[in-house]
Parts: C-alpha cells; sequence; structure tokens
C-alpha cells in the first residue's frame, strides 16, 4: 500500500506544478516590471561598477535598464534617413527590459505552491532573494550582446 501512494506523488505533483506554473505566469504578467526593479537595480551598480571601461552610465526606469557605453560606432545614417558625412560617430546606448529576463521567479513559485507549505513564505522570500544576483547577471549578460551586436551592425 505505501508503494502505491508514492508513485502516485510524483504525478500529483507535477499536474499542481503545471496548475500553479500557469496561474503564477499569470500574476507575474501584471507584475514583472514592478518585481524586476532589484535585480535592475543591481545590475545598474554591476555595470557602472565592474565595466566601469565599457559603461558610462546606467539608468533604470520603469520598465527598462539602459546603458550608455563609450562605444563608438560609425554612423551609416542620420536621424531623418540623411547620409552621414564620412567620419561621423555616434556612442552607443542599449536597453533591456529586466522583467523579460525574470522567468525564473515564477518557476520557483509554481514548484514552492506545488511542494510542501510548511516555511512557504520563508521559502519564497528567500528563493527571491538567491536569484537576484543570476537574474542581474542575465540581464547584464543580454545588454552587453546586444551592445556588441548594434556596434557591429548587426542588431
Amino acid at each position: 500500500m505505501r508503494a502505491d501512494t508514492n508513485s502516485a506523488a510524483l504525478p500529483r505533483f507535477f499536474l499542481k506544478a503545471a496548475a500553479a506554473l500557469v496561474l503564477v505566469t499569470g500574476a507575474w504578467w501584471f507584475v514583472a516590471d514592478i518585481a524586476a526593479l532589484p535585480a535592475a537595480w543591481v545590475a545598474k551598480l554591476t555595470a557602472q561598477s565592474v565595466f566601469s571601461d565599457l559603461v558610462r552610465h546606467a539608468n533604470v526606469g520603469k520598465n527598462t535598464l539602459e546603458l550608455e557605453t563609450h562605444l563608438r560606432v560609425n554612423m551609416a545614417q542620420m536621424p531623418g534617413g540623411q547620409a552621414a558625412p564620412r567620419g561621423v560617430v555616434a556612442e552607443l546606448v542599449v536597453d533591456a527590459r529586466p522583467a523579460k529576463y525574470g522567468y525564473s521567479l515564477p518557476l520557483l513559485l509554481a514548484l514552492l505552491i506545488s511542494g510542501s507549505r510548511k516555511k512557504l513564505a520563508r521559502n519564497v522570500a528567500l528563493g527571491a532573494v538567491w536569484l537576484r544576483a543570476p537574474f542581474a547577471v542575465v540581464v547584464i549578460s543580454a545588454t552587453a550582446t546586444a551592445a556588441g551586436l548594434r556596434a557591429l551592425g548587426v542588431g
């Protein structure tokens, strides 16, 4: 009898996790920009201190992280569609939406809800705090990749 209850536990957990993921992801849609702000602030501070030779200024807006870089790119075209005079360069500014990379938070919450209810609030808080640093690294990496691609004229 004991083996039957254990064999049913995994499918039950999976169904609970799938249902919780759908609900939590739906709720995440409405709070993503606000929930991503702490990671955006960490990404801003990290970009300005660790990548100070690349990032001149970082700004966190309502739902974006904007990095002004020291990268100079040749202008092929001026704003308005006019051809740029030879030798005109511009400094590259890239932006990212940190909430786009926060998919791990709803997944963590869905798994915690589907598991044990003991100390759920504490585990959610610890998980959210623990995921902020990797979340900020992903935001910086994505922004740096966009900067590199734009500097090459690809993005």
